[in-house]
């Protein structure tokens, strides 16, 4: 498979609902899961009749493409150019305690740079010294900056009673130029065009909740294939030296092949919930819930993951596939202690 790299510039605000729900008001995400832009494909792919065959490969238990999450990405305009500055998570090992002072600083930063993570991915930053000499905790880690969250009330009516309420939704603002804020993700696949075609169609609908507002639309730059010699296809095709585990840039639900509790060293588990859109036949629908390993997390060998189909038990028109396959990148864990065995960061 070839990859390539999609760079997103929202247009307005996007509403990703939270892994975690909030108390009395909806909690957002500053960024897109692997599974949600899966999602968002199949739909644009079940549109029209050209995106059916996308959706074919699907049920033959093929995937035409395979993506990473949505993460950060800064882009620093000047008169040589446009220097973009890219953040990946932060592999869960080393665990943040072998940093000393920098402990808890690690602890905090769920993303760091991709050039942070090549040298992290390599065995460089193992101990505090080694992640102050690579920045880490320094400014160059404070992608907080590239987005806005706030709060909107909304205005709810009865139809029956005319009764109004008033609920409140999470959104994000993302920097404009000259330095702006966006998400980027990778894409392996062997079909440009279906990617290409589900990028046309989606930048029209937007990513994520409450797209009848106009919430999620944006436009895009699409870069590749990616060659090995580039940063990010150096990362993705090449194995690092000695390398002896893997860190998901993606959401990850194993087959029972895979499920064995020796190759997991540290991990987060997520539940993926929500509801789903038929285009084929216009209703909104709440789909079946899962539990997913989350970006970050590393483990022994590398993972494949599966498709699952989460629509609901008297839906019957068609499937609501939800990816579990992972997007992996090798890695070097320095001094690990194999007797640890499975861990949560």
């Amino acid at each position: 498979m070839d990859a390539y790299l999609v760079r997103l510039r929202f247009q307005g605000p996007i509403h990703v609902g939270h892994d975690e729900a909030g108390i009395g008001m909806e909690a957002v995400l500053p960024f897109l899961h692997s599974d949600t832009i899966f999602s968002a494909f199949c739909n644009a792919w079940a549109s029209c009749s050209e995106g059916n065959t996308y959706l074919k490969e699907i049920k033959e238990k093929s995937v035409p493409a395979v993506f990473s999450s949505a993460f950060f990405y800064r882009g620093n305009y000047g008169g040589s150019g446009v220097k973009y500055t890219y953040y990946l998570p932060r592999p869960m090992l080393p665990l943040p305690g072998k940093f000393g002072p920098l402990s808890k600083t690690v602890k905090n930063a769920e993303f760091i740079t991709l050039e942070q993570f090549i040298n992290w991915a390599k065995g460089r930053i193992t101990d505090f010294a080694s992640a102050q000499l690579n920045g880490i905790g320094s400014t160059l880690n404070n992608y907080k900056d590239l987005y806005t969250m706030q709060l909107r009330p909304r205005h709810a009516q009865d139809r029956l009673t005319m009764a109004s309420s008033i609920y409140h939704n999470g959104e994000v603002f993302f920097r404009s130029k000259p330095n702006e804020g966006g998400l980027y993700f990778i894409c392996l696949t062997s079909n440009k065009e279906a990617l290409a075609f589900g990028l046309k169609i989606l930048q029209h609908w937007g990513f994520g909740g409450i797209r009848s507002a106009g919430y999620g639309k944006f436009s895009y730059d699409l870069e590749g294939p990616l060659g090995a010699e580039s940063t990010f296809g150096e990362l993705l095709f090449s194995e690092a030296e000695d390398a002896n585990a893997h860190c998901l840039l993606s959401l990850y639900y194993p087959p029972k092949s895979e499920m064995g509790d020796v190759n997991y060293l540290a991990y987060k588990t997520i539940i993926r919930k929500g509801w789903f859109h038929s285009v084929e036949s216009e209703l909104s629908l709440k789909r079946k819930s899962c539990s997913m390993l989350s970006e970050g997390s590393v483990m022994r060998k590398k993972p494949t993951g599966i498709v699952l189909d989460l629509k609901p038990k008297d839906f019957t028109r068609h499937a609501v596939f939800r990816s579990g396959i992972a997007l992996s990148v090798s890695l070097r864990i320095n001094d690990f202690d194999t007797s640890i065995g499975e861990g949560v960061c």
